[in-house]
């Protein structure tokens, strides 16, 4: 906490993990397929963190007090993408829609007209979830097409890390996209365990939201800094 402090003001939202702001990321049992921090045993696809919400996290930090050789957490920055021009343009139209994240649970509202990249090109943004994102228009092929390009630059820009006991790893996650390999836990107290902490990086933003630390999903209109 006391590191991720110097990255911003620390929340979370009221629906995730019972609203605390230190939370422990462990595999559940009966849950191994989840596309959520609980599963373990299926690719956990790339995304970036609450990507239906305008309020999702600056950065938040992952502290590994357990390792396990076979997970690796994978991201891929924004500016490492390798994009033709013209799928570039349409995924920075606001041709997407981003559904609700099921680690929040059903209370989420669908958020519509939504652009993946954002920014310049020398420092784009990135809101990027294919599990949850669609074109808002299903008959949108341009959209769907554009999109596959870039779920094909993420794959060729990851870069792994295997988290051992004492790393801390801290993500933009404005400009990075991330993801997890398959591991199989066994259950019996000994498996990878992280520590996760989330934060805003703007004070304003954070006061206009009450400087509240654990707040509403979906409670943000846009994505004013």
């Amino acid at each position: 906490m006391a590191v991720m402090n110097m990255f911003g003001e620390p929340f979370t939202f009221s629906d995730l993990y019972d609203g605390r702001l230190v939370q422990d990321v462990v595999a559940a049992q009966g849950k191994e397929s989840a596309q959520t921090s609980e599963g373990s045993d299926s690719f956990l696809e790339w995304h970036v963190e609450d990507a239906f919400s305008s309020d999702r996290c600056d950065y938040f930090g992952l502290l590994c007090l357990r390792g396990d050789p076979t997970a690796a957490t994978i991201f891929a920055p924004a500016r490492a993408l390798v994009l033709p021009d013209e799928a570039r343009k349409v995924l920075m139209q606001p041709r997407y829609a981003v559904l609700p994240d099921i680690a929040h649970g059903e209370n989420p509202e669908p958020r519509t007209g939504v652009a993946v990249l954002t920014g310049t090109r020398e420092a784009p943004e990135i809101r990027f979830d294919p599990v949850y994102m669609v074109p808002a228009d299903p008959a949108d092929d341009e959209a769907k097409s554009a999109f596959q390009c870039l779920t094909e630059a993420v794959d060729a820009a990851a870069v792994s890390h295997v988290l051992q006991p004492g790393d801390l790893l801290v993500v933009d996650n404005r400009r990075v996209a991330h993801a997890r390999s398959p591991f199989r836990p066994r259950f019996d107290g000994s498996d990878r365990w992280l520590l996760r902490v989330m934060v805003c990086s703007s004070l304003p933003r954070h006061r206009r939201r009450g400087a509240l630390r654990a707040i509403r999903s979906g409670a943000a209109d846009d994505d004013d800094r």
